[in-house]
């Protein structure tokens, strides 16, 4: 008897534990990323994860739906692409078969899944992807760079590059493109944008330069605006390999620039690079991948990148015949400030150990005259300077 109630009691837990069990579906990813923009893939491939407090659960189909406004889509009409239910455990990699997507179209999307146990899910938590620039002709701006001379044999100082515009409109959004033959840092009213180091990264420049997305609404005001780029020589024409090599994928550094915003009224405006951009040096004097940065704060430009900055002695930029057929979306992971420490010392860690870790100096002295940073080491080309 005693025998027979455990085995009755063990078959309602039983039983609750499975009327109890949820089942969802999380961390939905295009492309490895969560929620992207500046998508290029005209078939990205989708993926999530499947929870559930039961054991032994697998999926056993799946269901897909996607639309252009996320009203729509939690309602389930006007969808832009709907799989159906089908019979199938793949959860990673499962490829769009909508309509063709186009550039700059944001795709909100969300899975339910049914379990092995016959359970099925609710649709998931809304999800979405932005295309980025399908078409070169699609790119209005200008590779631009500065037009004073430079010495292509030795690491010449960065440069700045500027231009101001007015927005007399309310913003939705805004979105920044940009791309570089070298490095770039953007800035846009004084401030940094993103918070990645070394774009748009290495690859076969060649055949393939990446650009890099940046959601910049946040960015803007209503008012009069300004945008500025930093330039390195990075891996484009910077020290790479062994012996004193440079200039393996060209001599000039260049910009290309696209920044893209919509207004409550339905209109549109678009700020390029072209030939009305300004550039002129500042503090940087030397930028390199292998030997470091060469810096000196007395050429500091306060508020370069702000509007009303006084840009009466800058050059002008010139216009270069760069294609734009080679410009992709920026791939794999990013590399990022990691590390902060209390002291002196900013970390980069770099992914892989690529380059080991980079040191970003910031010290808390006044004046600084110049400093050179290596990975291994720091010298003072002038040491003195009054402490805070």
């Amino acid at each position: 008897m005693k025998s027979r109630n455990i085995f009755l009691i063990s078959i309602l837990l039983m039983t609750a534990v499975t009327i109890r069990a949820e089942l969802t579906v999380t961390t939905l990813k295009t492309d490895y990323k969560s929620n992207p923009i500046g998508v290029d893939n005209p078939l990205p491939k989708l993926s999530w994860i499947i929870q559930s407090d039961q054991m032994n659960t697998m999926q056993e189909s799946y269901e897909i739906r996607a639309a252009l406004d996320v009203k729509d889509l939690s309602r389930g009409r006007k969808l832009l692409w709907s799989t159906g239910q089908v019979s199938s455990s793949k959860s990673v990699h499962v490829k769009y078969g909508g309509p063709p997507l186009q550039s700059f179209q944001r795709i909100y999307w969300q899975v339910r899944i049914r379990d092995n146990h016959g359970k099925k899910s609710d649709w998931s938590d809304v999800a979405y992807w932005e295309m980025g620039i399908l078409q070169d002709i699609q790119w209005e701006a200008d590779w631009i760079s500065p037009t004073w001379e430079e010495d292509p044999n030795a690491s010449m100082p960065s440069p700045y590059l500027r231009k101001e515009f007015m927005l007399d409109k309310k913003i939705i959004d805004a979105r920044l493109y940009i791309s570089s033959q070298g490095l770039f840092q953007v800035e846009i009213n004084g401030k940094r944008i993103g918070d990645q180091e070394f774009t748009p990264g290495w690859t076969s420049y060649d055949t393939r330069l990446q650009y890099q997305t940046y959601d910049v609404t946040k960015n803007l005001i209503q008012a009069e605006n300004a945008i500025g780029i930093i330039l390195g020589d990075g891996w484009f024409r910077g020290n790479l390999g062994w012996g004193d090599t440079r200039n393996r994928y060209g001599t000039q550094l260049a910009t290309i620039a696209q920044l893209m915003i919509r207004f409550t009224d339905g209109s549109t405006k678009i700020i390029t690079t072209n030939n009305s951009w300004k550039a002129t040096t500042g503090p940087i004097l030397e930028s390199d991948i292998y030997n470091g940065e060469l810096y000196d704060a007395t050429k500091e430009l306060d508020g370069w990148s702000t509007s009303g900055y006084n840009d009466s002695e800058w050059e002008p930029t010139q216009v270069l015949d760069i294609s734009k057929k080679k410009l992709i979306t920026a791939e794999g992971r990013k590399i990022s400030v990691g590390e902060r420490s209390k002291d002196l010392l900013r970390v980069l860690r770099l992914s892989y150990g690529l380059l080991g870790v980079v040191y970003e100096v910031t010290l808390r002295v006044r004046p600084i005259r110049a400093f050179t940073v290596y990975s291994n080491k720091m010298s003072f080309i002038n040491s003195f300077c009054n402490l805070i």
